[in-house]
């Protein structure tokens, strides 16, 4: 390995580890902020931590995050043309540069398996609670081809992942996930681990307001979407996993003032956009290319929609039920569709269901909430009132805190964690 920096990690209570830059932005990154923010409301002072190369870099968090965390990005650690190895050996790698380092008084948090290992190697009496967001080694063979692997190289990633994963949910003290279809999932895919995995609400992103009607004409007018147009959100990486063709087969089934707009870029957009042409319907459809903003599409959009074969609980949805747009998304039915967030819809009854497999049945519902703007708006204000009610952070900072034992326990002290089984 080569020679690092040596890190100077402040004191702090909690910390918050994702699988990216802390100065990026996705879903893992804007749930660390937003549990930052929520463990900073209960009076603890967290920390997050990136990966990122080059130097270690110190900074602060998004200035906009009411928490003001301190932040940190690792190197990896390893040579740059390892990264054929790269999840096998990254755990390894970060534990050398943590294990130097004065632990974080209460716990560690990960929304990544690779920062569970290196915490329990560099830290093993430190106690990690897992995040869960989703199972890579089951979403990972919905992006290729086939689902099988494209090289001799994928194939050895993907086997070091799941082993990774595994050994995740063993060494992890605690692991929430935030649907039963979660913890349904892991418990099969881990069941050695089920006495230390529970259910709890989380997620929600911080609530910058419903759109209002100025708001959604200029969105629209930015768009060139007529004011008549039942406008439909897909928002994430065109890659095959996310499958937005399946909203493009089902566009001519559809009412013709329902339109879409896909909002992000990857492999598959330029497919994406001969398919579109072929079926048709090219200029029902709007390619909005990445955006670090999303929000003036959800102030656009009527409804917000999830195609995605594997999909446990999309942080477009969320968003969606922030801005109080209704939702779409496919019935869980793996193992060719995991969506999770379809008890969710079904619960709180803030959506359509339809099924995958079926590109009539996604136009029907799109048909259904396109005929009655009523109905749609009246869903909308069901999800964005079960956010507000159930995915809080807050409801996982308390969880979190009250594992890792008395408040203000000196770092000497451990606690084991505990958790109650669904």
């Amino acid at each position: 390995m080569a020679n690092l920096p040596r890190l100077m990690l402040p004191e702090r209570d909690f910390d918050l580890a994702c699988h990216c830059s802390v100065h990026g932005w996705g879903g893992a990154l804007t749930f660390a902020r937003g549990l930052a923010a929520a463990l900073g409301r209960l009076g603890y002072r967290p920390m997050l931590l990136g990966l990122g190369e080059g130097r270690p870099d110190a900074t602060h968090a998004d200035e906009a995050e009411p928490a003001d965390s301190p932040a940190l990005n690792l190197p990896s650690g390893l040579p740059a043309g390892a990264w054929r190895l790269r999840n096998g050996r990254l755990p390894s790698s970060l534990a050398r540069q943590l294990r130097a380092q004065q632990p974080p008084r209460r716990a560690v948090v990960a929304i990544s398996p690779t920062w569970v290992c290196a915490a329990k190697s560099a830290w093993p009496d430190v106690p990690v609670v897992f995040l869960f967001p989703c199972l890579l080694s089951n979403c990972l063979p919905f992006t290729w081809a086939g689902r099988r692997a494209p090289t001799w190289w994928t194939w050895l990633d993907y086997v070091a992942i799941l082993l990774l994963e595994r050994r995740a949910l063993r060494q992890a003290d605690l692991t929430l996930a935030p649907t039963q279809q979660s913890v349904r999932e892991l418990r099969q895919f881990a069941p050695e681990a089920a006495s230390r995995l529970e259910r709890c609400d989380f997620g929600g992103p911080r609530d910058p307001g419903e759109p209002d009607r100025a708001q959604r004409v200029a969105a629209r007018d930015a768009l060139g979407v007529p004011d008549d147009a039942f406008l439909v959100a897909l928002l994430g990486k065109c890659d095959r996993n996310k499958a937005f063709e399946r909203a493009i087969r089902a566009l001519p089934l559809a009412a013709p003032h329902v339109r879409l707009v896909i909002v992000g870029d990857g492999p598959e957009l330029p497919a994406l956009l001969a398919f579109a042409a072929d079926q048709g319907v090219a200029a029902r459809v709007r390619f909005a290319g990445p955006q670090r903003d999303p929000s003036p599409f959800y102030a656009a959009a009527d409804a917000v929609l999830s195609t995605s074969h594997y999909d446990t609980f999309p942080n477009v949805l969320l968003e969606g039920m922030a801005a109080g747009r209704p939702l779409l998304a496919p019935r869980h039915a793996p193992p060719q569709v995991f969506s999770g967030f379809a008890e969710v819809i079904a619960a709180e009854r803030c959506g359509v269901l339809y099924d995958a497999r079926d590109p009539r049945d996604l136009a029907d519902a799109l048909n259904a909430l396109a005929a009655s703007p009523a109905r749609a708006a009246e869903l909308g204000h069901r999800g964005r009132a079960a956010l507000a009610r159930r995915f809080t952070w807050d409801h996982a900072a308390q969880r979190i805190v009250a594992s890792g034992g008395l408040p203000g326990a000196p770092p000497a002290s451990r606690t084991t964690l505990s958790a109650t089984p669904v």
